[in-house]
C-alpha cells in the first residue's frame, strides 16, 4: 500500500490563498509551515521530490475530523538549516504568492518551528472524507477523532475525488 501524510488542522485561509495563487501559476510550488518544534521525521529522512511526490491529506482548524484538502508534497526543509540566500528566495516567493503568510517564520507562541513543507496541486475536496477512513502506518489502526489542531500522521493512501 502506498503511503501518504495527513496534517491536522491547517488554517483554511492559508490553503485558500494558495489555491487562488495557483490559478495563475499552475504547477507552482507553495509552502506550508506547520507549528511544531519536531521535524516530520520521515520527510526529513526521505524528502519527496517533484518527480516522486508524497500525497498529502489536510484537515482544517474548523473541521479537524474531515479531510478537506489534498496536495502533493514535493519537498521538505528544516528552517533552522536554511542559508541566508535560500531564506531570501523563500521570503520573496511568500511575498509574491502567499502574502498573508508574511514570510518564513521561525517561532510561534514561543515555540520554534522547524518544518517547511513544499507542496503543489492543492485542491479543496468537493466531498470531504472522514479522517477515520485513514489508516495509520505505525499500527494499522484508523485515526482517532481529533480535538485540537496540530500534528501529523503517516497513513496509507485512500481514494478521494
Amino acid at each position: 500500500m502506498e503511503k501518504a501524510l495527513y496534517i491536522n488542522g491547517v488554517y483554511e485561509g492559508v490553503l485558500n490563498e494558495i489555491i487562488e495563487s495557483q490559478k495563475g501559476n499552475p504547477g507552482k510550488i507553495f509552502y506550508l509551515q506547520p507549528y511544531s518544534q519536531s521535524a516530520i521525521k520521515q520527510l526529513k529522512e526521505n524528502p519527496p521530490e517533484q518527480n516522486s511526490p508524497l500525497p498529502l491529506y489536510i484537515s482544517t482548524t474548523s473541521q479537524l475530523n474531515q479531510i478537506c484538502y489534498f496536495a502533493e508534497i514535493v519537498g521538505w526543509e528544516d528552517k533552522n538549516e536554511l542559508s541566508e540566500e535560500r531564506l531570501a528566495i523563500l521570503n520573496e516567493h511568500i511575498k509574491l504568492f502567499q502574502p498573508k503568510e508574511g514570510e518564513i517564520y521561525f517561532e510561534v507562541r514561543g515555540k520554534r518551528c522547524v518544518n517547511l513543507v513544499s507542496i503543489r496541486n492543492l485542491r479543496k475536496l468537493k466531498d470531504q472524507v472522514s479522517t477515520s477512513n485513514l489508516i495509520k502506518q505505525s499500527n494499522r489502526e484508523p485515526l482517532k477523532p481529533r480535538t485540537q489542531s496540530g500534528g501529523w500522521s503517516y497513513v496509507y493512501m485512500i481514494p478521494i475525488n
